[in-house]
């Protein structure tokens, strides 16, 4: 843990020194680092043991207090188009040191480009959010030190799928990548190079349940060859076919400057009536899954009506209508939001639903 520390201090100095170096180079208005937008946790935690320890080696204290602390900073520069996320998290227990730790949740540095994104260092990938265990959750390591519920999770360094294809193809390895809801990154997805990209095209494209297949001529074919065998019983109707059709040329026919600052300016306005309410304080963060829209975070703290982040989600999808929201730092205090499929009429109804259960 020392050792991974180490690297990872190393390299989230190097990132700020290069994010300090792009805006030197800019304007003279722009030389120093902006002021980071910091938010994070604190908790206490203390364990009580009411019967004397069996061994001799271990602790006679009937109560095992512990720290966690958990900052977060956030710089944003050059309007928005680039973005450093600092995470470092620590937990101390005196009487434990196998439990006291430290690691580095994110450093990750974003670049937004014209038609283009640039994610890099440490960061965390969290897949299977209407799970109630995530399977497919696999790509960051497990914090079981902090919790044995496998929902804390180590930073991780990213590496992009650009050099996982280049490492498929030099030991001939067909690459087939499952882009489910990336259809909104679908140009720099299928730059990728993979011999099939697959996207779901029921999610942000917004047609009838069905997928989206592209690569290259002898895969897709053999592909297409199912048809008439083990993939007969889920042939795609035609009206499916057709209603892909139509999504996709209503994507095509999209300005897609228009449409990111129309997201954007919606979560803004969704995290600004977030934080008129009691015990709560929200931002937009950018989407996790490398998305061109921004989602909506928020940190519930003490509120009027006594309820935490983790019984706000449970009533909110018990209610009517049900709303599922981004749970996974429930127990640190934060829920996520992503407003893509809402409407306006939605936005206020969620947020007169949070407002009821917070005042």
């Amino acid at each position: 843990m020392v050792k991974r520390s180490l690297l990872s201090a190393c390299l989230a100095g190097a990132l700020i020194a290069g994010a300090s170096a792009a805006i030197a180079d800019g304007p003279t208005d722009d030389a120093l680092l902006p002021a980071p937008e910091i938010s994070g946790f604190a908790a206490v935690e203390t364990r009580l043991f009411f019967q004397a320890p069996a061994f001799a080696a271990q602790h006679d204290n009937r109560l095992s207090p512990s720290l966690t602390l958990q900052p977060e900073f956030n710089w944003r520069w050059n309007d928005g188009d680039d973005e450093f996320i600092l995470v470092p998290y620590a937990r101390i227990e005196p009487d434990d040191g196998k439990r006291t730790h430290s690691d580095l949740r994110e450093a990750l540095w974003l670049h937004v480009g014209d038609d283009w994104e640039l994610r890099a260092g440490l960061g965390k990938v969290f897949w299977g959010v209407a799970e109630s265990r995530h399977l497919v959750d696999v790509i960051n390591q497990t914090d079981l030190l902090t919790d044995p519920d496998q929902e804390d999770k180590l930073g991780q360094p990213m590496v992009a799928p650009t050099d996982a294809v280049s490492l498929a193809r030099e030991r001939g390895i067909p690459v087939i990548v499952d882009a489910a809801a990336q259809d909104l990154r679908m140009a720099d997805v299928l730059s990728y190079g993979a011999d099939l990209t697959i996207f779901s095209a029921q999610k942000y494209l917004a047609a009838p349940t069905v997928g989206l297949v592209l690569g290259k001529k002898v895969p897709v074919a053999a592909f297409r060859a199912q048809d008439k065998g083990i993939g007969r019983g889920m042939k795609a109707s035609k009206e499916s076919i057709l209603g892909l059709l139509a999504a996709v040329r209503a994507r095509g026919a999209q300005d897609e400057n228009t449409w990111r600052d129309a997201k954007a300016d919606e979560a803004e306005a969704f995290a600004e009536a977030l934080g008129t309410l009691s015990g709560v304080s929200a931002r937009t963060v950018p989407d996790p899954t490398n998305g061109p829209f921004r989602r909506v975070e928020a940190a519930f703290g003490p509120t009027l009506s006594g309820r935490t982040a983790v019984e706000i989600a449970a009533a909110l999808s018990e209610g009517d209508p049900a709303i599922f929201v981004y749970d996974a730092d429930a127990q640190a205090g934060r829920l996520g939001f992503e407003l893509m499929a809402l409407l306006a009429d939605e936005r206020a109804i969620l947020i007169e639903r949070i407002r009821q259960l917070v005042e």
